[in-house]
């Protein structure tokens, strides 16, 4: 059956075919079938929408099989309810009438699948494997699979998510970072060791109070350089959001690295920071003057309970941002910042936030003079 040369002006008839199309994609080895209904306003009402009708027609019964509706006002147009089957014998000249190329890979994975060896048991869930395809660059299905096989009968533990990815796929630490979910479905008595959280801090000789720095340029300026406000301050790199995880403050989720600068003994700080010491610190948190920031102190009020915004650094950002110094949070990534609404924190939610939702400006941190800090 050659294309009908009337078909690509057709937008509606076409429309109609298309859906089929994708559906029969979808469904490749179906054998009965599909079926779709036609709404009054499916061709216009008009002579237009009667001769799109009759050129529909014109396809059955050898293509598709229409069955008009049983019961029908005498008013109703004649497509009114009538039912369009497509005949699944029919599919390759439909695509090929289309031009539609379909999607097969999910297709093509579940037989590389099948024909790998790889079978459900106690610690692979083959429903989730065959339904929920992975692919890597410059690699077939089966070679992919063929990694799969090796996380399968890997059995040695004490592995994170980076060294499983990079021991399993071509040496790319990165490519099961956001496949983490995707991993433990699928092979359920893997065991995933959870990267710690590396925390850098420089001690003084004698410290009493922790302060927080979220951008490592501050953070070694302030221990290169010694200031008067920071000679009894122990100083930690925040380093954005990952000191706000839950098992930051756990001795399994972290590891501590002292600065070489460091003066103090760092006992008294490692008790601290594990919740061993019998007297509490007094913490502070100076990052970026931005939503973003004001996100990182609300998690970190959680971990480090009465931790404060760190005025001095906070009251200078203030003055350039009221001395209009500041850039607008629509340039760059600032744009994906929210709002936290509060943080806990008063100096925070009365006096930065306010300023952040009028001014609508930021200020990095890296931007400050640290001599002119008092």
């Amino acid at each position: 059956m050659d294309k009908p040369p009337w078909l690509d002006d057709e937008p509606e008839i076409r429309q109609l075919l298309q859906s089929f199309a994708a559906r029969m994609a979808k469904t490749p080895d179906a054998i009965k079938p599909l079926r779709s209904s036609l709404k009054p306003e499916y061709f216009a009402m008009n002579e237009q929408g009667n001769q799109s009708w009759a050129l529909l027609n014109r396809l059955a019964p050898n293509f598709i099989t229409i069955k008009p509706k049983a019961k029908r006002n005498p008013f109703d147009v004649e497509w009114f309810g009538a039912m369009v089957y497509f005949k699944p014998e029919n599919k390759h000249l439909l695509f090929e009438w289309l031009n539609f190329k379909p999607d097969d890979s999910l297709h093509r994975w579940q037989q590389a699948l099948s024909a790998s060896g790889l079978a459900a048991s106690d610690s692979v869930n083959f429903d989730n494997l065959k339904n929920s395809p992975i692919s890597f660059p410059g690699k077939t299905d089966a070679a992919v699979i063929q990694q799969l096989l090796l996380i399968a009968k890997e059995s040695r533990k004490e592995l994170t998510l980076r060294e499983i990815s990079a021991c399993c796929f071509w040496g790319d630490s990165k490519f099961l970072d956001n496949k983490s979910d995707w991993l433990a479905n699928s092979f359920t008595t893997l065991s995933v060791v959870t990267r710690k959280i590396q925390v850098n801090y420089f001690l003084p000789e004698y410290y009493d109070q922790v302060l927080f720095i979220e951008n490592l340029d501050t953070y070694h300026q302030l221990i290169q350089k010694r200031r008067d406000f920071t000679q009894t301050v122990a100083i930690v790199y925040a380093s954005g959001f990952r000191l706000t995880a839950s098992r930051i403050r756990e001795p399994d989720g972290v590891s501590l690295h002292q600065a070489a600068q460091s003066q103090g003994e760092p006992q008294p700080f490692i008790d601290w920071w594990f919740g061993k010491a019998t007297q509490n610190m007094a913490s502070f948190f100076w990052g970026d003057f931005d939503f973003s920031a004001m996100g990182i102190l609300k998690l970190l009020i959680h971990q480090f309970n009465h931790m404060q915004l760190w005025q001095p650094g906070y009251q200078a950002m203030l003055q350039q941002v009221e001395a209009g110094n500041a850039h607008p949070i629509s340039l760059r990534d600032k744009s994906g910042q929210n709002d936290p609404i509060e943080t806990g924190c008063d100096f925070a939610d009365s006096i930065i936030l306010p300023l952040l939702r009028q001014h609508q400006s930021c200020l990095d941190q890296e931007g400050i003079d640290l001599d002119a800090l008092r």
